[in-house]
Formats: C-alpha cells, structure tokens, sequence
C-alpha cells in the first residue's frame, strides 16, 4: 500500500512537526496510519511521532482505542485517545472486566455476554466496576436484552465499556503495571 509506506518517512515526521511546532498548537495528534495491515501498532513511527510533540501538550493518539494499544501509547507519551473500539464491542455484546480488584495492575479480559454461562448469572459485568451498569443490573439481565434485541442492552454495554476505559486511564495515571 503506497499511502502506509509514505506515512513511515521519518523526515516528513520532522518537517511536519517543526511545521506545526512553529505555528503553536494547544495540543498534536497523531493518526491515519498508526496500525499495519495486520492490525498491529506501528510502534516505532508511534513513538518517534510522540517524541517530536511538545510534552507539555496533550498528544493525541487517533483512532486507537483497543486496550493493549492504549497502554503502549501511553507508555509513549500519548494522554488522549478516541475509537469506536468501546462502543463497537459493546454492540458485538463483548465486554471488558479488570481481573482483579488491585489499582496497581491492569490485567484485564473480555467475554461475550450472549454466552450460554450467562443466562441465569446473577452478578454485575464485574464486580470491581461502580457503572450504572453494574451496579444496578445483572449479567442474565443482559444477557436477556441482547437474546430479546432491546437496545437497552447495547446502551447498558456501552456505558460499562466506557467506564472499563475510564478506570484503564486512572489506573495507568496512578502508574498501574500491565500484565498479559
């Protein structure tokens, strides 16, 4: 693909910077082409791209949102992300839990909650979460929804994911370590 391999050139990263540097921006962003065509972060051009913003800007990370990238990028030095990633899932009834209850880590999973273990399950999404979600309806309750088609379901997924993600920050300000 001609358009990735253009957004690789470190020099054009250089003369774009310095450019936006000069006019004076309350924060940068960075986006476009930060995934390969495999998916995967392009960590390199991501990290390089960060190091020529101002650090005492926001830098922004667009269009990355899956929790593993925002980790690295934070690592980078990016403290602003956006994606469809949260909001997506939770149509696609996938949900995001922490794996333990501990501030200083941020080993987390996913499930589906149309799986069949979750029909008669009468626990939040997590336990850990304070969402309106879970701490007002249960997991056989969703599960419900989502068997019935109710949108409510979508909308109380969604508010659970977007809280998984808040919590991801907060926890990676605090300077939690990631575990895979």
């Amino acid at each position: 693909m001609q358009l990735f391999k253009e957004a690789v050139f470190f020099d054009l990263r250089d003369k774009c910077a310095d450019a936006l540097k000069e006019i004076g921006f309350d924060g940068y962003g960075f986006g476009g082409f930060p995934v390969n065509g495999q998916g995967e972060l392009v960590e390199d051009i991501l990290a390089y791209t960060a190091s020529l913003m101002p650090n005492e800007t926001p830098k922004y990370a667009m269009g990355l949102g899956k929790p593993d990238g925002v980790v690295s990028c934070y690592k980078m030095g990016y403290n602003l992300f956006d994606c469809v990633i949260p909001t997506r899932e939770a149509r696609h009834n996938r949900l995001y839990v922490f794996d333990e209850e501990s501030d200083d880590t941020l080993k987390y999973r996913h499930y589906y909650i149309l799986d069949e273990e979750h029909i008669r399950e009468k626990t939040p999404i997590s336990k850990q979460c304070d969402c309106l979600t879970c701490r007002n309806y249960t997991r056989a309750y969703l599960y419900h929804l989502y068997k019935v088609g109710d949108s409510l379901g979508y909308r109380l997924a969604t508010i659970h994911n977007l809280r998984f993600y808040t919590q991801l920050m907060e926890k990676l300000q605090r300077g939690a370590v990631y575990e895979y």
